[in-house]
C-alpha cells in the first residue's frame, strides 16, 4: 500500500438474526455518529430474513444479503467479506451500538487504519473499554477466579485494569493520538467476533478459510489455532457497546442478562 488509508477504505459487514428492534437501534447509532456516512461501504447479512429486516436495511440505504435460513456466523461472515469492496473490513453484529461522538469515531478508526497499514497490528479491536456491555465472558471468568486459560485472554484485561501493561509483561502500551492503546500477540489475545478492524486480504487469507463452515462457533473453534499464531492485536478505548434489545441466538438482552454459561473455552482445562 502506498496511499494512506482513510475511513472510505473501510467496508462494514453487519450480521443480524431476526432482531428488528435491535438492528434499527444499532443502525440509528451508526447514522447519528457518522459511521455509515464515513465508511466506504456497508452491507447487512440477514439470517432468516423477514420483511421487517429488509425494510430496516432499506431505510438506512444499506446493501443487504437476505438469507431464507440461518446459515450461522461463519458462512455469513464469509459472504460479507467476499462482498466487501474496500481494503479494510470491520465485522459488526447487529447488537453493537456505537457510543462515541463523530469526532471520536473518526479519530479512533484512523489510528486503527494506521496500525494496519504500517504493519504494527493485524487486527484492531473496537469493543469499548468501559462501556463494553454484557456479557463480557473473560471478565466474568476473571471475577469468578475460575479461568484456567487466563493467559489466552490477557489483552481483555484492558476492560478491568487501568494499566494492564504494568501487570502483564505480555501486554504493551503506546500513546497514539493522545490516547492509550494496548498491544499483545494472538497468544494472549483470544480470537473474538466482537467489533474488530482488519485488512480484507488478511481476513480472506487467514480467517475465512477456517470460518466458512456450518455449525462453527468462531470464538471456540478458532481459539486453539489463533493462539498458535504470532498475530499482533491492538485495543484502544473502543467505540462499541454490546446492547441487544431483544433475545436472539446469543441468549442475552439488556436488563435480562442470563449467565447461561461462561464460554466453554474459558473453563476448558489444558
Amino acid at each position: 500500500m502506498t496511499q494512506e488509508l482513510t475511513l472510505s477504505d473501510i467496508s462494514i459487514g453487519i450480521l443480524a438474526w431476526r432482531t428488528p428492534a435491535t438492528l434499527e437501534n444499532t443502525l440509528s447509532s451508526y447514522q447519528e455518529t457518522g459511521l455509515l456516512e464515513a465508511v466506504g461501504s456497508a452491507c447487512v447479512f440477514l439470517n432468516e430474513a423477514t420483511d421487517d429486516d429488509i425494510a430496516i436495511a432499506k431505510k438506512f440505504g444499506l446493501e443487504y444479503i437476505a438469507s431464507e435460513e440461518n446459515v450461522g456466523i461463519g458462512p455469513a461472515l464469509a459472504r460479507l467479506v467476499h462482498s466487501a469492496k474496500k481494503q479494510c473490513f470491520m465485522f459488526l453484529e447487529g447488537d453493537w451500538l456505537c457510543v462515541e461522538t463523530k469526532q471520536t469515531v473518526t479519530a479512533r478508526l484512523n489510528v486503527g487504519l494506521r496500525l494496519l497499514q504500517d504493519g504494527t497490528a493485524n487486527t484492531v479491536r473496537y469493543r469499548h473499554r468501559t462501556r463494553h456491555g454484557e456479557p463480557l465472558h473473560s471478565k466474568l471468568a476473571h471475577q469468578s477466579g475460575n479461568n484456567p486459560n487466563a493467559k489466552d485472554f490477557l489483552l481483555d484485561s484492558v476492560h478491568w485494569l487501568d494499566r494492564p501493561d504494568l501487570i502483564h509483561t505480555e501486554v504493551t502500551q503506546k500513546i497514539l493520538s493522545d490516547e492509550e492503546w494496548y498491544f499483545s500477540t494472538s497468544r494472549h489475545s483470544n480470537y473474538t467476533n466482537n467489533p474488530c478492524l482488519y485488512l480484507t486480504d488478511f481476513l480472506g487469507r487467514e480467517i475465512i478459510p477456517r470460518a466458512n463452515r456450518d455449525g462453527i462457533h468462531l470464538e471456540v473453534d478458532l481459539h486453539e489455532w489463533w493462539k498458535q499464531q504470532d498475530f499482533v492485536v491492538a485495543q484502544g478505548d473502543g467505540l462499541f457497546e454490546h446492547h441487544p434489545l431483544e433475545k436472539s441466538g446469543s441468549g442475552y438482552t439488556v436488563g435480562n442478562v442470563t449467565k447461561r454459561r461462561i464460554r466453554k473455552l474459558l473453563n476448558r482445562k489444558v
